[in-house]
């Protein structure tokens, strides 16, 4: 069990990686670089050019909005340093279709560091990252989409606090030639924005990111009431485009999903994936799960810790409610 002591310094470590105002090689709000989606995460963090409930499209790409065909609300939370602190992440995000227009969704995300304090100091003052967002997707074509996410971001790390406002964007093709369907997506990541000190008059970029992905589905049908499918994505990340105070990464990201369905109803899904960062020491599997009993849906991935850190895999869990209201009566479309 780690003393108060230990907490302490794990604290003003993360503090100062956050902050990054003394520092040639960190970045404001790494927050906003944490993927949520037990889904996703199971996946090796992957999900960029991922079909499914629009609200994923929140954080992995707008543009998937402009194929929305369902109402969906989903809540993800995680422990960050399992078996160090509680340090507690949480997101939630929400999506509705425009018809054949588009969609257009909104999120939230809160990473709380807890209470820090500065030597010398014997006041305490609170740690956290907030920002809410708005996310519109347009379907150009019948087959491509575009989508923007504008984002508040509110940082208060005690002397250190302030805001800025930044955005993603993103493009998303869709091809089907059945029973298959393939995916290839683009987007960068927190476009513009610089988080100043209210007391030292410096200031931090926020973490910019340039991702490509893409998928593929296919369905198969074992019987009259039982239905199986897999999807495999794979995503590149090119990070600290264009940051002033960060050196550039990359990042490989990939994964297996197989799914097997029962009468619309239920279904139960089992993935793998793998994160490569050779920067960031994590080479590693992930796994998930997830189960869907009509509405409701529960999804889980374990994904790796740095090698150098010692600690346990992180478990991201997924709650979330996806209903087609397109009808007039609450239903859970499985496609």
């Amino acid at each position: 069990m780690p003393s108060r002591r230990d907490l302490a310094c794990a604290s003003l470590l993360l503090l100062a990686v956050a902050v990054g105002a003394h520092t040639a090689h960190a970045q404001a709000a790494p927050s906003l670089g944490i993927q949520p989606g037990g889904r996703q995460n199971g996946l090796g963090a992957a999900g960029v050019a991922l079909f499914g409930d629009p609200s994923d499209a929140l954080w992995w790409n707008p543009a998937g909005l402009g194929f929305a065909d369902r109402t969906s609300v989903q809540y993800t939370y995680a422990k960050l340093l399992p078996g160090l602190a509680d340090l507690p992440y949480r997101h939630i995000a929400a999506a509705a279709p425009l018809g054949s227009f588009g969609g257009f969704g909104t999120s939230f995300t809160h990473l709380d560091y807890g209470l820090g304090f500065y030597p010398g100091l014997v006041s305490l003052f609170s740690q956290q990252e907030l920002s809410p967002s708005i996310a519109l997707g347009v379907r150009v074509h019948r087959m491509v989409s575009i989508g923007a996410t504008l984002k508040w971001v509110d940082l208060q790390y005690g002397t250190f606090s302030g805001q800025t406002i930044s955005s993603d964007i993103g493009a998303l093709v869709r091809l089907e030639s059945k029973p298959w369907t393939f995916g290839f997506g683009a987007m960068y990541q927190n476009l513009g924005g610089r988080a100043y000190s209210n007391e030292y008059g410096e200031s931090a970029p926020l973490g910019r990111n340039f991702r490509i992905g893409s998928s593929v589905t296919v369905p198969a049908r074992w019987s009259d009431k039982v239905t199986a499918g897999a999807t495999a994505v794979v995503d590149y990340n090119r990070g600290n485009i264009q940051s002033d105070l960060a050196s550039p990464f990359y990042t490989w990201n990939g994964g297996i999903e197989g799914q097997v369905t029962y009468e619309e109803i239920l279904r139960f899904a089992a993935r793998v994936g793998y994160f490569d960062d050779p920067r960031g020491e994590i080479q590693d599997f992930t796994f998930g799960a997830g189960i869907r009993a009509w509405l409701v849906a529960v999804d889980a991935g374990w994904i790796p810790e740095a090698k150098v850190s010692g600690l346990d895999r992180v478990l991201k869990l997924t709650v979330g409610l996806h209903v087609d209201l397109s009808t007039g009566r609450p239903r859970w479309r499985m496609e």
